[in-house]
């Protein structure tokens, strides 16, 4: 008798297959945007509010701030957000979302829909709840990242 599990049967292999589908499906359908979606993360996220700290962003949208930094220079590059000093503090950064990031935004917001509902398609209505239930309380157990929530 053998202690081996399936590796279909390991959390980690089954939530990363599914992340993989959700890159799939975004790079599908978003793709020729020429964005990924931590990109569009944190330009929804840059929505929220007129402006926004650098350091927030990165607590909202649940990323390590070296990254959301360097996706912000990526997207300024493109004329989506516009990136300002703080008046609060001299290391930090107001984001703010320019015409051109709302513009995609708004274009990008119904195909989004459209991948969450693809995503979701092989679910019942009540299964649905119960995994977004579910993958919620996973992804709280570790906040390194977000001081926010």
């Amino acid at each position: 008798m053998t202690d081996r599990m399936s590796l279909y049967d390991e959390p980690a292999h089954v939530i990363r297959r599914a992340q993989q589908r959700v890159v799939s499906l975004f790079n599908e359908h978003l793709g020729h945007q020429e964005l990924t979606a931590p990109q569009f993360t944190v330009l929804l996220v840059a929505q929220s509010q007129d402006r926004m700290e650098q350091k927030d962003i990165a607590a909202k949208a649940f990323l390590d701030p070296m990254t959301v930094s360097g996706i912000i220079r990526r997207l300024e590059k493109k004329n989506l957000l516009r990136r300002d000093q703080s008046s609060r503090s001299r290391r930090g950064h107001m984001i703010t979302l320019t015409d051109s990031g709302r513009a995609l935004i708004s274009r990008s917001r119904p195909i989004f829909e459209q991948i969450n509902t693809q995503l979701l398609a092989d679910l019942s209505g009540r299964d649905a709840e119960v995994l977004l239930t579910l993958l919620s309380k996973v992804g709280r157990t570790d906040n390194r990242f977000n001081k926010v929530a």
